[in-house]
């Protein structure tokens, strides 16, 4: 959505920004200070902006072209108490300026009072054809209605204001583009798709259109499709960082790791502060490609080393990132280092002892211990943040025989441990215990009738359960044959 202007304006502009916000106190018209925070804000640098406004107010405090462009900077900076003083206080001398009723639809639409903003923006419209304003000039007023919608939000007014210039002006890019970027945002993909690729048929180089591309179909897990965009994008937009983030995160969900790690390493060296959560993502690229390569391999010894180097710097980085030591923990076990991992998966707990998968991932280490008591105490604890789920139970009742139990002890133990969670964990429980009951006696009546209950109340629990291999064998027993499991759950 940024307002092009040529490329000499532009770096007059851009050194007067520099002399002002050094403090050398240029003399600037108000002409000019207000193409220069018009040209800043359609830049989306509104704080930039706020710079060149108030330093121009000192010069000419009473100009009334500038107040009201004070009041958008004002909103879009977030000032919205002070926007809709200055509005008010201008609108006391000033009632017929199309730009007054611009500034207050902008400031009603970022307050969400759509009505108001429709009303104010049509105001403004009319007051220009009243004072004789050409059609480009209408038609730049609409455009930057559309635009104005699209940035707070309001996707739906902007589709309207940017189907009025579609219906004068249906190869309009700049239209185009406000009314893709409207239908993306409700969600309306295809349509968006489709508006896209026509305004890329017309300009070719309009590199946000391609990035947005990317992002669709990227979303929609179209990720060759999506490749492509960004690789367009990149070309005609090599500053964009937050493209080099995205196409890496698109570039993981394919399975090209070592291309995620390329341009994850090219986000780094473009983005100057960039979101320290990228060697978290690092180290789960390297992670993938030691799990993909052959065990005690080059490969495999190299990336579990980078996985492990790039987890320790986000945890270096971030502390106090739960996750981050959590995700250390799970890669020092993958390589057998227990008791490190012990260490590391505690801290994840002391500050967050409400994410479930911590204690599952506790519960592994302390197996890999042979401490199954503790093992046994840790799905427990998960268990109680998340009793619902059944792939726990299940690895559950395993821990539970493996701790010496004869598998009817097992069942006693469970059925005590049943009365502690709430009624939602029956049908998970039934399932676990219809597993136990099924090792008791490969025959067992009463297993068949808990999986048939939970087959008929809840077939998306009975998938769930089949992602564990030991539940999943028993469903292959001739007892169970009769029930179907639908890969949908229904």
């Amino acid at each position: 959505m940024a307002y092009n202007k040529e490329e000499e304006e532009e770096r007059y502009f851009e050194s007067l920004l520099l002399s002002i916000s050094e403090g050398k106190r240029p003399y600037i018209d108000s002409d000019t200070a207000y193409d220069l925070a018009d040209f800043l804000l359609n830049n989306e640098r509104a704080d930039d902006a706020a710079i060149v406004i108030n330093y121009s107010l000192e010069i000419h405090p009473n100009e009334t072209d500038l107040l009201i462009l004070k009041s958008i900077v004002l909103v879009e900076t977030d000032s919205i108490i002070e926007a809709r003083s200055l509005l008010k206080q201008v609108s006391a001398t000033e009632d017929s300026s199309p730009e007054l009723y611009k500034a207050w639809g902008v400031f009603h639409i970022a307050t969400g009072a759509t009505d108001k903003a429709e009303a104010a923006f049509e105001k403004a419209l009319s007051y220009e054809k009243e004072n004789g304003c050409s059609q480009d000039e209408l038609h730049e007023t609409l455009l930057n209605i559309a635009s104005t919608c699209n940035r707070h939000s309001a996707y739906k007014q902007a589709g309207i204001y940017a189907d009025r210039l579609l219906a004068d002006s249906p190869e309009d890019t700049f239209a185009l583009f406000e009314k893709a970027y409207s239908e993306e945002k409700l969600g309306n993909d295809e349509s968006a798709i489709a508006l896209y690729r026509k305004q890329l048929k017309i300009h070719p180089f309009a590199d946000i259109s391609w990035y947005n591309l990317a992002l669709i179909h990227s979303k929609l897990g179209l990720y060759d499709e999506a490749i492509k965009y960004y690789n367009t994008h990149l070309a005609l937009a090599p500053y964009n960082t937050e493209a080099y983030l995205n196409y890496a995160n698109t570039l993981i969900s394919n399975g090209q790791y070592q291309e995620a790690i390329n341009e994850y390493c090219q986000y780094i060296s473009h983005e100057k502060y960039y979101e320290e959560i990228v060697f978290q993502f690092l180290g789960e690229a390297w992670a993938a490609i030691a799990d993909s390569s052959d065990e005690d391999s080059v490969q495999n010894r190299m990336a579990n080393h980078y996985a492990e180097e790039f987890f320790r710097l986000s945890t270096t980085r971030n502390g106090s990132d739960p996750h981050a030591w959590f995700l250390l923990s799970d890669q020092l076990l993958s390589t057998g280092k227990t008791i490190e991992a012990l260490k590391c998966i505690n801290k994840a707990i002391a500050i967050d002892a409400s994410n479930c998968n911590y204690h599952y991932l506790r519960a592994a280490i302390n197996e890999q211990n042979d401490d199954l008591n503790e093992a046994m105490s840790d799905i427990l604890k998960g268990l109680a943040q998340s009793p619902n789920d059944v792939r726990a139970w299940l690895e559950l009742t395993r821990v539970m025989t493996m701790l010496s139990y004869n598998t009817q002890e097992a069942i006693t133990k469970l059925s005590l441990i049943r009365d502690t969670f709430p009624s939602t964990a029956t049908e998970s429980i039934d399932l676990a215990q219809a597993l136990l009951k099924f090792y008791t006696n490969k025959k067992s009546i009463a297993a068949v009738r808990l999986v048939e209950k939970v087959a008929q109340c809840n077939p998306k629990l009975l998938v769930e359960a089949c992602e564990n291999t030991t539940f999943a064998k028993m469903m292959e027993h001739e007892s169970f044959q009769h029930i179907t499991i639908s890969k949908t759950g229904e």
